[in-house]
């Protein structure tokens, strides 16, 4: 009887224990009910603006790149063995990356870690995939990987000159892509970021091309929300924030001498001279606060020359149609910046729009 009452008196504590968290939430829902819906949902969500499924477009990043492009790789490189590996890595280090506008390829990287690469790294494998994986593909996944590659030249185009048509093309690119990809095989059906897919037309016909409204462009900020929060205890972060934040504006106008006024003395004042010197003759506290006055006074004119030396072989004779230029001195480069970031050279390839005049 003892052996009982004992297994008896578990079963009871038990029981008890799992009708605890029901009585809390019970006790909980009393409490939310009668408080607003002001103060449970963002009021911007009942904006009579703002439509949720039509104003989130797709994310390229996160359902393109590293959704469908990962996705397919993984399954692929999985099936390979070391020695196909091996044969991968030879053929990504013969790759010629002139034409692809990226400094070098990591094959080795990509194929020991497929499983976790980037979003640059996904735009490589599908640039090259058919010189360096389509070897070792069936028919259905070299249509497939085809389809894909089709698929990401709309996805990435950056000027978009006739939307509708452009639009009908992406339509047939993806329907083209998703018939390939139920035909090799059927385990991509219910991967949300495959149905995602359908959606891209409506928002770049809403927003514009979707290289607008990628996430990364805004992680810049990260940086800046790390400096603010470096000193916070991590118990009210929003709170910190808004300080830290508020006395960056604070500094901000005091430093740059903007006139302000004390609304306890009803009195207009600015900071002194003094005050303001320190700040702009002294580029260590420039630097503390985010301002580098020299990277910001860089004025380069687009295009411009790459200053590096021209290699013997590739030195050319002027055309002769260039005599009819006289009081012209002509000289050949190594490379030719457009931007920044992007640089034209030997056997580049550039597309280039028709000037019309008039």
């Amino acid at each position: 009887m003892e052996v009982i009452d004992h297994i008896n008196r578990q079963l009871v504590e038990l029981v008890q224990e799992q009708e605890k968290p029901k009585q809390k939430n019970h006790m909980l829902q009393r409490a939310i009910e009668p408080a607003s819906s002001h103060c449970l949902f963002n009021p911007f969500l009942k904006l009579k603006g703002f439509d949720g499924p039509k104003d989130t477009p797709i994310d390229t990043l996160h359902v393109f790149s590293l959704g469908v492009v990962k996705n397919l790789t993984w399954d692929f490189m999985s099936s390979l063995k070391k020695p196909q590996r091996d044969w991968v890595l030879a053929s990504w280090a013969a790759v010629d990356v002139t034409s692809l506008n990226i400094a070098s390829i990591q094959g080795k990287y990509l194929v020991d870690h497929f499983g976790s690469l980037i979003g640059k790294d996904f735009k490589i494998i599908v640039q090259t995939a058919p010189f360096v994986i389509y070897q070792f593909m069936n028919d259905k996944q070299r249509n497939m990987w085809i389809a894909l590659g089709q698929l990401a030249s709309y996805i990435f185009q950056t000027r978009i000159h006739n939307m509708q048509q452009y639009l009908a093309e992406l339509r047939w690119s993806i329907n083209n892509f998703l018939f390939h990809v139920i035909s090799h095989s059927a385990q991509w059906v219910n991967k949300p970021k495959f149905h995602a897919l359908k959606h891209y037309p409506e928002s770049i016909e809403r927003l514009g091309s979707a290289t607008l409204f990628a996430t990364k462009k805004f992680e810049s900020f990260n940086s800046i929300l790390c400096t603010a929060l470096v000193h916070s205890n991590r118990l009210q972060p929003g709170r910190d924030l808004g300080l830290n934040f508020h006395n960056f504006q604070a500094l901000q106008m005091l430093l740059s001498n903007a006139g302000l006024y004390n609304h306890q003395l009803n009195v207009p004042f600015q900071a002194f001279n003094s005050v303001t010197h320190l700040f702009r003759d002294n580029c260590l506290i420039q630097k503390s606060m985010g301002y580098n006055l020299h990277s910001m006074a860089i004025d380069v004119a687009f295009p411009a020359p790459l200053q590096l030396p021209l290699p013997a072989k590739e030195k050319e004779t002027p055309p002769k149609y260039f005599n009819q230029f006289l009081n012209s001195n002509f000289n050949q480069v190594s490379a030719l910046c457009l931007s920044q970031k992007d640089v034209i050279k030997r056997a580049s390839f550039v597309l280039g729009a028709p000037l019309v005049i008039g």
